[in-house]
Order: structure tokens, then C-alpha cells, then sequence
């Protein structure tokens, strides 16, 4: 049996965006993919001009924005063009349930913390 804890779990996935691996936030409660700014420069992301310029964030708090990207994130071989904005106070990449709709079919096996898109493992 699982112990109750107050911590939310945190469901990370591995994306890769050329040859480099990264470890993805899936959140749900957000409209938008966000990465930190630290993230998009390591990265060589191009970041333009967004006509979003503040998401909202918990705590009915705003977190600014700089702009975005659009960049092929992969996962389990499958590459999907996405659009990231991009936030200078974030640190890591954050996947968005408009980014999750982009995947097409998504089972969430809660039990055994997998996700599988499509027919894809």
C-alpha cells in the first residue's frame, strides 16, 4: 500500500530534442508548454517575439514571459513540432495539455507510472 504523503507525485518523461535528453514535467493543470530560459539557450532554441507576454501560476501570481520557440521535442521515437514559450523565472521544460493533445492518444497508467502515446511505449 501506498503511503499518503502531502507531495504531489511528479510525472516527468525523457524528451529528446536532438542529441540531447531531457527530463519533461507533464502538468495537466497548464494550457501551454514552458521552458526556462536557461533551458532554451543551452539548447540553441531560437526564441521570437509571443503575443503572450505573462502566464498565470499558482497563487493567482504571473510569471513573465519572453517569448517562444517551435522546436521538434522526441519521445519514444516520435517527433512532434511544438511551440514553447519560453519564461526566464523557470528552471527545466514543462509540457502542456495542449502539448499532450498534439500526441493523439495518451493512456496514463497511474499504477504503474507509464505513459504510452499512440501505439507507442
Amino acid at each position: 500500500m501506498k503511503r499518503y504523503t502531502d507531495k504531489p507525485e511528479k510525472t516527468c518523461i525523457r524528451v529528446k530534442y536532438r542529441h540531447y535528453k531531457l527530463s519533461a514535467l507533464i502538468d495537466t493543470g497548464s494550457d501551454v508548454s514552458i521552458a526556462g530560459e536557461d533551458v532554451a539557450r543551452n539548447l540553441g532554441w531560437p526564441i521570437y517575439a509571443h503575443h503572450t507576454k505573462e502566464v498565470s501560476v499558482t497563487n493567482n501570481k504571473t510569471m513573465p514571459i519572453l517569448g517562444a520557440t517551435r522546436v521538434v521535442l522526441n519521445v519514444a521515437g516520435h517527433g512532434v513540432e511544438s511551440e514553447v514559450l519560453i519564461a526566464p523565472d523557470l528552471d527545466g521544460l514543462i509540457l502542456g495539455i495542449h502539448w499532450l493533445r498534439s500526441q493523439g492518444r495518451v493512456k496514463w497508467d497511474f499504477d504503474r507510472g507509464r505513459i504510452k502515446f499512440g501505439t507507442r511505449d
